[in-house]
C-alpha cells in the first residue's frame, strides 16, 4: 500500500497503484482518462519540437523574404512568389502536423489495448481471490465485486452494485462506525482495518476482518476505495475447535482411572462429532468376545452397555469393527446387513467406527451414531474421533501394565506399582523446571506455572525426613550417568495432605557427557503405600484388638532377646475359659465385645513395659521383660485372674468368664521365642487340667529335660574315650546319572550295651557342654584320613562335614580345618563344609570372612537345611557358597504337596541364579528322585539310595554299579 495521499498531491507523486487502471477504470473520471502523456514521446521532446518548428518557420519566412527581394525586383512578381511560398509553407506544416498526430494516435491506441489487457488480467485475479473484494466510489457505493464476496454475503452482484456499503458494526458491540469516518481513516492512513459484522439478506451474519484502502488515478486524484473481506468466523470456530480437542486430549491423557477415562472419552466423541450416541467396544480376552464398556445416549431408552451386547449378532458386529483395524462409516438405510438390524431398531441412521489400538494391536473400537439421516462426519471430525480413540488405546495399555504390575506384586511381594502421573524435566545445574505436566496441580495444588517461576518449589514440598535421601540419590545418578528410582513424601499446598511419590528419573547428557537435565515420571503411590502399611500391620497384628498377633509377638520377643540375651523375662499364656459358649449362645459380635473388654482389663493390669498380644481366638499372651521375683509374678497372675472374676456385660446381661494362665520364664525355660511360647502353652494345658481360673508354671518339663541333658553330657565324655562314637557316611548321588559323587559324614553313638543314641539328643548336649569343639576337631581329622584312605584305594570322593555354630564361630576355625587337611595330605577340594543358616546369622561379618578364606584355599561350602531359617538374600549373595541343601521337610511330601513342590522349585531356581548347586535331603522314593531331577536339582541323598553306612560299605557301593536305576528322562517327561 502506498503512503497516505490527499487531493493536494506533491508535484512528483508516487507511481500510480495498479488498481487505478484497468478494471478499476470505472472509478476514474473521463477527464482523467489516459492522454498523450502515455505516448512514447515525452513532454520535453514535444517542447523541443515546437521550438524547432517556430525557429524553422521564422528562419524560413525571413530568409525567403530576403531571397525573394533580391531575386525578384518586380513587386507584382514578388507578391506572386510570396503567395506561392505561403502555400508551400502551409502544405509542409500540414504534412508535418499530420505525421505527428498519426504517431500520437497510434501510441494512444497501443496504450488503450494495454489498459484493456491489464483490466482483464486484474479482473481475473480479483475473481479468483479467496477473500471478498469490492470497489467503492467516493460515496461508498458498490461499483464492482468479486464472486467470493457474493458467496460470503449470500447474494448476487446485481443486488450489491449501486447500493451503499453502509455503516460498520464492530465485533466488540461498540456503537456502529459511520462509513464516512472509516473511508476518511483509510484515505488519511493509507489503509484502515477493523473486525466487523456483515449482515446477509436472510438475517444471518458473518464475522469479517475488513480492510479499506484508497484508490488513485494516474494524476494522484482519489477515485474510490477497495474493501477486502476476510471471513474470521471460520477461523475463530476452527481455533475454538482446536482448543476444545486439545483440552479433551489433555484431559484424557492425564486421567488414570480407566473407567472414568472411558466415560470421558465417549462424552468427548459425542460432543466433538455432534452425534447423539457413543460407545466403546473392547475385546475381552477372558470371554473371547467383545464387550461394550461405556456408552452414552441410550439412557433414555433404559439401555445399559450390557444390553447392547446381549445378542450374538451385536457381538458379531462389534467383533467386525474391532478386527478390521480401520475406520468405517455406515449408512444403515443403504446397508441391508442383518447384523445392523439391532441398531436400526434403536433408530440409528448412521454409525461411524474408528479402531482402538493398544501397542499396535487391535483392542477395540470407538463408535458414534446418529438418528439424523442428513448428518455425517467430515474429515476433521473423523481425525478428532481417531485422536480420542488413540487416548483410549493408551489408557487400555496403561491399565494392562498396571494390572500386570499388581499381579506381579501379589506373586512376589516385591514389585512396586509404577503407574506414572507427573511428567517433568528439570534443567541442570540449578534444577529449573522446564516442563511439568498439569497433573502436578491436581496432586499438589500448585499450577504448573508456579514450578516454572520458582525452581525450588518442588524441593520445598518434600518431607524434611526424605530430603537428604533424595538429594543423595539424584547426586549419585548425576555422577554416574544412572537412572534412579526414589520414594519420598510431599506436602500438599494446603499443608494437610501428605502424598507418597515414586520418582523414576533419568539424567540427560550432551555428547561430551556433561549433564544437561533430568527427565522423569512421578507416580502417586499414596493409596498403594497405605495399603502396604495396612498389610504390614495386619501381618503382625490382630485385626479386632489391634494387638500383636503370633508373628508380631515372636518378632518383638526376638528383638528384645537379641538386645538383652541374658536378661530375665516372663511370658504369661492367658486363655479365656469356656469362651466358645459366648460365641455359640450370644453370637460372634458378643464374643468380639468380650475380647475387647478382656484386652482393656489386661492392659490396665499389666506393667507399662509389658507386651500384650492376641495369638488365638480366646488366647492372649503377655510378655513381661522384667526380673520379677516369685512374689511379684504371683501378684501379677492373681491380679489377672481376679480381673476376670468380674462380670462382662454382653447384650444387656452380665456374663461370667474365668481365665487360665500358663507361665514360662526366659531364658531358664527356653532359648528362643517359639519355644518360650510353646512351653508356656504346655503350662497352660497343665493349668486347665486343674480346672478353670488356674495358673501353672513350666517347671517339670524343664527339670526333666535338664536332667537328661546332664546325663548325656556325662556319658558323652566316656563315649569319646571308649570309641563309642563313630563316623558314618551317607552317599550323595548325581540325580542325572544315579552315580555316587560324594558323601556326608554323620556321627553315630552306639553304647557298649548296644543302645543307639540319636544325634538329635547328644549333639545339643555336646553343644551345651562345649564338648562339640573337641568332637568337631576329631570328626575333621577322621574324615580327612578316610578321604586319604579311599584315594589310596582308587576312590576319589568329596565328603561333607557339618560344622556346629559354636565350632564355626571359633577364631581359628580356618587354621584347624587346614591343619586336618595338611595332616592327611589330601586336596582341599575333596572336603566340603556344611553350615546352617542360624550359624551364619549369629555373626554375619565373621561368616563372610571365614567362607571367603575357605574358598580361597579351595574348600567347598554348603548351606545346610536351606529354607528352614531366616536367610538374607543379600547375605547369600555375598557368600561364595557352592551348594544349597534343601531341607528334608520340603521333600518328604513330594510329589503330592504342591506347596512344597513350589518351594523346592524356587530354591533350585535360586541356586541356579546364584551359580550354585542344589542338593535335596531325605529322598525316599523314585517319584521324588524323578521330580527333583526334572526341577533341575543336581544332587540328592536319602534312604531311597542308602542310609549312613560304614566307610567299607560305602567303598563297596561306590565301586560297583548302583543297585538303584536312574529313571529315564522320557519317563519323567
Amino acid at each position: 500500500m502506498s503512503s497516505p495521499r490527499t487531493e493536494h498531491a506533491p508535484e512528483e507523486p508516487h507511481a500510480p497503484d495498479p488498481r487505478a487502471t484497468g478494471r478499476l477504470s470505472a472509478l476514474i473520471a473521463p477527464a482523467s482518462q489516459p492522454t498523450a502523456r502515455h505516448t512514447p514521446v515525452s513532454p520535453a521532446i514535444n517542447r523541443r519540437a515546437a521550438l524547432l518548428y517556430i525557429g524553422a518557420a521564422t528562419l524560413w519566412v525571413t530568409a525567403s523574404d530576403a531571397l525573394l527581394n533580391r531575386l525578384i525586383p518586380t513587386p507584382a512578381l514578388r507578391d506572386l512568389a510570396q503567395t506561392g511560398k505561403g502555400i508551400v509553407f502551409i502544405l509542409a506544416s500540414g504534412a508535418a502536423l499530420y505525421a505527428l498526430l498519426r504517431r500520437h494516435l497510434r501510441a494512444l491506441h497501443r496504450v488503450e489495448r494495454q489498459v484493456v489487457a491489464r483490466d482483464a488480467h486484474i479482473g481475473r485475479i480479483i475473481d479468483t481471490m479467496a477473500n471478498g473484494v469490492a470497489l467503492l466510489n467516493l460515496e461508498g457505493v458498490f461499483v464492482d465485486t468479486n464472486p467470493a464476496l457474493c458467496d460470503l454475503l449470500h447474494t448476487s452482484p446485481d443486488r450489491l452494485l449501486g447500493t451503499s456499503f453502509g455503516d460498520l458494526m464492530q465485533l466488540d458491540k461498540s456503537p456502529g462506525l459511520p462509513l464516512a469516518v472509516a473511508l476518511d481513516r483509510a484515505r488519511t492512513d493509507g489503509r484502515f482495518t477493523l473486525e466487523v459484522i456483515r449482515y446477509r439478506e436472510d438475517g444471518s451474519h458473518v464475522e469479517v476482518r475488513l480492510t479499506l484502502a484508497p484508490l488513485y488515478d494516474g494524476q494522484t486524484h482519489l477515485t474510490g476505495y477497495v474493501a477486502d473481506h476476510l471471513n474470521i468466523g471460520d477461523v475463530r470456530r476452527a481455533e475454538a475447535h482446536l482448543e476444545g480437542i486439545g483440552g479433551v486430549i489433555e484431559d484424557l491423557a492425564s486421567e488414570q482411572d480407566l473407567h472414568v477415562l472411558g466415560r470421558k472419552a465417549v462424552a468427548a466423541a459425542v460432543r466433538l462429532t455432534d452425534f447423539e450416541t457413543g460407545a466403546v467396544a473392547i475385546h475381552d480376552p477372558d470371554l473371547r468376545a467383545p464387550t461394550y464398556r461405556w456408552c452414552q445416549g441410550l439412557e433414555h431408552l433404559g439401555i445399559s452397555p450390557d444390553d447392547i451386547a446381549s445378542e450374538p449378532r451385536d457381538r458379531e458386529l462389534a467383533a467386525r469393527f474391532i478386527g478390521s483395524g480401520t475406520s468405517h462409516s455406515i449408512d444403515l438405510s443403504l446397508t441391508p446387513d442383518p447384523a445392523l438390524q439391532p441398531y436400526r431398531e434403536l433408530g440409528f441412521k448412521s454409525i461411524t467406527s474408528v479402531p482402538i489400538e493398544s501397542e499396535g494391536h487391535p483392542g477395540g473400537a470407538l463408535l458414534v451414531g446418529t438418528h439424523s439421516s442428513n448428518r455425517s462426519l467430515d474429515a476433521g471430525q473423523l481425525a478428532m474421533l481417531q485422536a480420542v480413540a488413540r487416548q483410549i488405546g493408551v489408557a487400555l495399555h496403561r491399565h494392562q501394565l498396571l494390572h500386570e504390575a499388581r499381579a506381579s506384586e501379589a506373586r512376589f511381594r516385591n514389585v512396586v506399582d509404577t503407574v506414572p502421573d507427573i511428567l517433568y524435566r528439570a534443567e541442570l545445574p540449578h534444577f529449573a523446571t522446564s516442563f511439568i505436566s498439569p497433573a502436578a496441580e491436581r496432586l499438589l495444588g500448585y499450577p504448573s506455572q508456579a514450578f516454572y517461576n520458582d525452581p525450588q518449589l518442588w524441593r520445598s514440598r518434600i518431607h524434611p525426613d526424605d530430603l537428604e535421601h533424595i538429594t543423595e540419590t539424584i547426586a549419585t545418578a548425576i555422577d554416574h550417568d544412572e537412572t534412579y528410582v526414589v520414594r519420598y513424601r510431599c506436602r500438599h499446598r494446603d499443608d494437610q495432605q501428605i502424598l507418597w511419590f515414586e520418582d523414576h528419573g533419568h539424567v540427560e547428557r550432551q555428547s561430551d557427557m556433561v549433564p544437561t537435565g533430568i527427565t522423569g515420571v512421578i507416580s502417586d503411590i499414596t493409596a498403594q503405600k497405605k495399603a502396604e502399611d495396612r498389610l504390614t500391620f495386619l501381618a503382625y497384628h490382630d485385626s479386632l484388638t489391634t494387638l500383636p498377633n503370633r508373628h508380631g509377638l515372636i518378632r518383638a520377643i526376638d528383638h528384645w532377646t537379641g538386645e538383652h540375651p541374658e536378661a530375665p523375662a516372663v511370658l504369661l499364656y492367658i486363655d479365656l475359659d469356656r469362651f466358645h459358649l459366648v460365641n455359640d449362645i450370644l453370637g460372634h459380635d458378643a464374643g468380639d465385645t468380650l475380647l475387647l473388654d478382656a484386652r482393656d482389663r489386661l492392659q490396665a493390669i499389666l506393667p507399662t513395659d509389658a507386651l500384650l498380644a492376641r495369638i488365638g481366638a480366646d488366647e492372649f499372651v503377655a510378655f513381661l521383660p522384667s526380673d520379677l521375683s516369685p512374689g511379684e509374678l504371683r501378684a501379677h497372675t492373681s491380679a489377672i485372674l481376679s480381673s476376670f472374676s468380674r462380670p462382662f456385660t454382653l447384650k444387656g446381661q452380665d456374663s461370667y468368664l474365668s481365665a487360665s494362665i500358663g507361665v514360662a520364664t526366659w531364658p531358664r525355660d527356653a532359648s528362643e521365642a517359639k519355644a518360650l511360647i510353646k512351653h508356656a502353652h504346655l503350662a497352660l494345658a497343665h493349668a486347665k487340667e486343674s480346672g478353670p481360673a488356674s495358673c501353672s508354671f513350666y517347671a517339670g518339663e524343664i527339670a526333666t529335660r535338664q536332667q537328661r541333658r546332664l546325663s548325656l553330657q556325662s556319658r558323652l565324655h566316656r563315649a569319646m574315650v571308649d570309641d563309642e562314637i563313630t563316623v558314618a557316611y551317607q552317599p550323595i548321588i548325581d540325580l542325572r546319572s544315579g552315580k555316587i559323587t560324594g558323601a556326608e559324614a554323620l556321627l553315630r553313638w552306639t553304647t557298649t550295651t548296644g543302645e543307639v543314641i540319636s544325634p538329635a539328643d547328644f549333639i545339643p548336649a555336646a553343644e551345651e557342654s562345649g564338648l562339640i569343639l573337641p568332637l568337631g576337631d576329631w570328626v575333621l581329622s577322621q574324615v580327612c584320613q578316610q578321604i586319604r584312605s579311599w584315594r589310596s584305594a582308587g576312590l576319589d570322593l568329596s565328603v561333607a562335614v557339618n560344622l556346629s555354630p559354636l565350632q564355626f564361630l571359633r577364631g581359628d576355625i580356618v587354621e584347624r580345618i587346614l591343619a586336618a587337611i595338611s595332616d592327611a595330605h589330601i586336596p582341599p577340594g575333596r572336603l566340603a563344609l556344611e553350615l546352617t543358616e542360624s550359624a551364619m546369622l549369629a555373626d554375619p561379618d565373621h561368616s563372610i570372612r571365614v567362607v571367603h578364606r575357605l574358598r580361597e584355599h579351595g574348600l567347598r561350602v554348603a548351606i545346610d537345611d536351606f529354607g528352614t531359617g531366616y536367610s538374607s538374600l543379600e547375605r547369600l549373595k555375598q557368600l561364595p557358597v557352592q551348594i544349597l541343601k534343601i531341607d528334608r521337610s520340603f521333600v518328604k511330601d513330594l510329589p503330592g504337596d504342591h506347596r512344597d513342590a513350589n518351594i523346592v522349585r524356587s530354591i533350585v531356581t535360586l541356586s541356579q541364579n546364584f551359580q550354585m548347586k542344589a542338593l535335596a535331603e531325605g529322598i525316599e522314593s523314585a517319584a521324588q528322585w524323578t521330580l527333583l531331577r526334572d526341577m533341575g536339582c543336581q544332587y540328592g541323598q536319602g534312604f531311597f539310595f542308602s542310609p549312613a553306612i560304614s566307610p567299607e560299605h560305602l567303598f563297596e557301593k561306590a565301586t560297583r554299579p548302583p543297585i538303584w536305576n536312574a529313571p529315564r528322562v522320557e519317563e519323567a517327561v
